[in-house]
Order: structure tokens, then sequence, then C-alpha cells
């Protein structure tokens, strides 16, 4: 009898609907192979995260779970950004530097180019300084977008942004699932809350009297939805969702140089008007004075020579009696300071505690306190701007990637069908613009010469023409400002 051979069976179906109900659509066409049942599977068994991915915090000694900063932390960070003259340059030439990279918005459909831009017409360069600058010095930048509902001319109900309301980190509370993963709106094991961003609730007023304690609400604090969320966190690697501020590693240099600056202050005080001291005879005078316990008696020339010398500022006097023997020193006057002036260490100390601050800041020293010294460099000098203007690149990219996403996302996908107006699916992009005129020299160069070896043609390629229009930072003649 012949041995006949099973032919394994063969799933032609794939499921679209997943089964926690989301149904996520893409817009690429795909050839996926047959998903055969046996041992040669062609998809992965488990599609859900598997381990938790915790983040973690060390003090130097030992790691912990990364919950956030305490308090006492932030109001340090919170001080010093706003009184270290290095750190607040060094945050805001960041900042200044970020709205100089990002350029304007361009979308493929003009009639979505046309809203997005009207919505953020007179915004935008606000929403990307306080989202940067809170991300720089906090970690993390959490804003609430306020929805405002307007009528097109058919009457087509629209929904617009009307601002942007950017918290305070100390008010923000993370709320992580099972996985350590900020979600929004998942329930958590021992806890009554669901996960996401809690923000505090307004004080209950005849407008809001609707809010109750329940899953999204403690009472305290309220979970922001995510279609009202916008939250970027700077440095966040290892899964950690409160991230890493820029100035982290500058707080220590700008302690010691608090300690640094009163250590100065005294210095100089004491070279201006040194500490003085009187060596006098242990000799009583003719004028009587009274004890406390009522005995009179004469006074002594130490005293009577103290009160004359009573306008002299506190503490830089000293008085001393001379004793009778004859090694006793002379009645004399003498400054006891030195009259070497010291302040010029403390001075080289703090402008080291400065260099380590802009270190940290990743900002090269020529920028802010170059004192003729870097410039004279030329090399090192394009090196360090070049290294920089890298560094300010990625932060505007991400804040970009993050209003585009969580700003821009949303407000096309509700004003916007994706079946009926075209690459309504698309977020459309921000321009990354040079920040020096060289670079833009460099890039028209560089323009002239692919278009005359015809890798791109912006007289007859609408595509390239807007492209480079926008990357020199010129408006497209087909953008309605």
């Amino acid at each position: 009898m012949a041995q006949t051979t099973k032919t394994p069976k063969v799933d032609t179906k794939q499921k679209s609907t997943p089964k926690n109900g989301e149904i996520n659509i893409s817009k690429y066409k795909t050839n996926p192979p047959l998903l055969v049942v046996g041992d040669n599977k062609v998809r992965p068994n488990t599609y859900k995260q598997l381990g938790r991915a915790t983040s973690f915090v060390s003090n130097g000694d030992s790691l912990y779970v990364n919950t956030g900063p305490h308090p006492y932390q932030l109001a340090v960070w919170d001080y010093i950004r706003k009184k270290e003259p290095i750190i607040s340059d060094g945050l805001d030439k960041m900042v200044l530097s970020v709205l100089a990279k990002i350029g304007s918005y361009t979308h493929k459909n003009k009639d979505i180019r046309a809203f997005v831009k009207a919505n953020l017409k007179n915004k935008v360069r606000t929403w990307i300084e306080n989202i940067t600058y809170t991300m720089l010095w906090s970690g993390k930048s959490v804003s609430e977008i306020i929805w405002e509902r307007r009528y097109g001319k058919d009457g087509t109900a629209q929904l617009w942004i009307k601002d942007l309301i950017n918290y305070h980190t100390s008010q923000v509370i993370l709320r992580l699932n099972n996985y350590g993963t900020l979600t929004h709106g998942e329930q958590v094991l021992n806890s009554q809350f669901n996960t996401g961003v809690w923000v505090p609730r307004p004080i209950l007023t005849e407008n809001n009297k609707a809010y109750k304690v329940d899953r999204n609400c403690t009472g305290s604090h309220i979970r922001l939805p995510k279609d009202k969320l916008v939250i970027a966190s700077y440095k966040d690697e290892g899964n950690n969702p409160h991230g890493t501020p820029a100035l982290y590693a500058a707080v220590d240099f700008s302690l010691y140089k608090e300690a640094f600056k009163d250590m100065y202050s005294v210095a100089l005080d004491r070279y201006g008007t040194p500490l003085m001291y009187f060596i006098v005879p242990a000799t009583q005078t003719t004028e009587d004075i009274e004890d406390i316990d009522g005995t009179v008696r004469k006074k002594m020339f130490r005293e009577a020579l103290q009160e004359e010398v009573q306008s002299l500022s506190s503490g830089s006097v000293l008085i001393l009696e001379r004793q009778g023997n004859k090694d006793a020193p002379e009645p004399k006057v003498e400054a006891l300071t030195t009259g070497n002036n010291f302040g010029d260490s403390f001075i080289n100390a703090m402008n080291l505690m400065d260099q380590n601050m802009l270190h940290a800041l990743g900002i090269p020293n020529l920028i802010i306190r170059d004192e003729g010294r870097g410039l004279g460099s030329g090399g090192s000098s394009e090196r360090q701007l070049e290294i920089f203007d890298m560094a300010i690149t990625q932060i505007a990219i991400k804040v970009s990637q993050v209003i585009l996403e969580q700003i821009v996302g949303p407000l096309i996908r509700y004003n916007f069908s994706s079946i009926l107006v075209p690459d309504a699916d698309d977020y459309g992009e921000f321009g990354i613009k040079p920040m020096r005129y060289v670079d833009y020299k460099v890039m028209s160069d560089s323009t002239k010469v692919l278009t005359d070896a015809g890798v791109i043609s912006p007289i007859t390629n609408k595509k390239d023409k807007m492209y480079i229009r926008n990357q020199l930072g010129i408006p497209n003649e087909e953008e309605d400002e």
C-alpha cells in the first residue's frame, strides 16, 4: 500500500481585527506569504510586549526605580535655570537655535496645508519655545490641547486648535502600565486609576461640577485624554518617560560656583578692608566704669580704645592687651590680613565651573564666553559649531516630530477624511533650516551642482522646488499665508 503524504493545512485568511479591538490601517500595499500551520510559521506567535521595561536612576551607590524627579530636585533645577547666568543664557540660546532651525509647514495637499497653517499661524513658535524650554530644563514637557469648534462657509463643522497649555513639570504625574510603558486609559494591577498623564484638576465651580472620582479622576488630579495630550521627553533612553534634563550634569558645578562666590566676596572684603589688630598696654585710664554687679572700677585702656573704634566694620578689628612681662610685644597697630589679592584664585575656580556647565549643556565655549581665545582658531571654532549644529538639529527634529504626531496629526484626522481626501493620512513636515549663512551658500551651490547633473529638477519637478525653497526658508508660491 502506497504511503500518502499529508499536505499541510494552509490558512489564506489574515485576521484583520486583533483581540484588543483596534484596527490599524496601512496605506502601503503588500503581498504577505501564506500562513502555514505547523512548525514553519511566518508570523510571530506573540504580538504584545512580554517583558517589563523599567527605568532606573542611580544615586551613586545603588539603582532605584525611576518614578520621576523628587520635588526638591525639581526645585533646584527650577532655581538654577533662572538664577545661574551660564545655564539661563545657555538654555535660551539652545531654544533660540531650535526656533531658527524649524522652518515652515508643508503638505502635499493644498487644502490640508492651508488649514493646518491657519491653525499654526502666530502660535506655533510659542508652542515650540515652551515645549523645547520645558523639555530641556526639566526632562519632559506636557501640554494640553484646547479644541475649538468652528464652521466653514458651507456649514461644515470644523475642529480648530484654540490654544496649547503648557504645565509645570511639578504638576504632572505619569502612571505607567504593567509593562512599565506609558499608555493612555489602560487599567493596571493594584491601582484604581488608569494609565496616562495626570494634571491638577480645577477647583469645583458651577461650570465644572461634572468631575467625579473614577478611574480617570482622583479628585485632585485628572487624566488627559490622548487626543488632548502633547508630551515630549529629552534623553528618554531606557524607557524613561520622565526624560533627563539638559542641565542635569551642570547642577553640581552651579552649586560649587555658589560656594565659590561667597568665598570670593569674603576675599574681596578682606583685601579691601583688611583685619586690623591693636596691641595696647594693660593699664588703666582715669575714667570710672560700673560693672554689671554694680562694682565701680577704672576703665582699662583696651576698653577705651574699643569704644573709639566702634564705627569700624564689625569683626574688622582685634584689640590685644599687652602683658607685663619682658617678652610681651610692644604696643603697635598692624594689618592681620595679607596684602595679596587671592580673589583671582576664586575667579579661576568660578571660570572652571562655567566651562564645565557649558560642557554639560553641550554648548561650545565660544558661543557664550569666548573671551577672545577660541575665535582665533578657525578650524577649532568651525568644528565646535558643526557639533553644536548637529545637536540642535536633533532637538529640532524631535520637537517637530512631536508637533506633527500629537498636534497636526489629530488636527488632520478630525477635519479630513482619509477616504475622500487625497494624502489625508500624511501629516506633512516641517523644514529643518541651516542656522549659518555659510550653510545657505553650501546648500545653494549643492543645488546648482545637482540640478546641472540632472539629479534634481526644481524647474520641472514641483516636489524638488518645494523642498529646496523650504530648506532655504523661502515661502512656497502656492502656500496660503
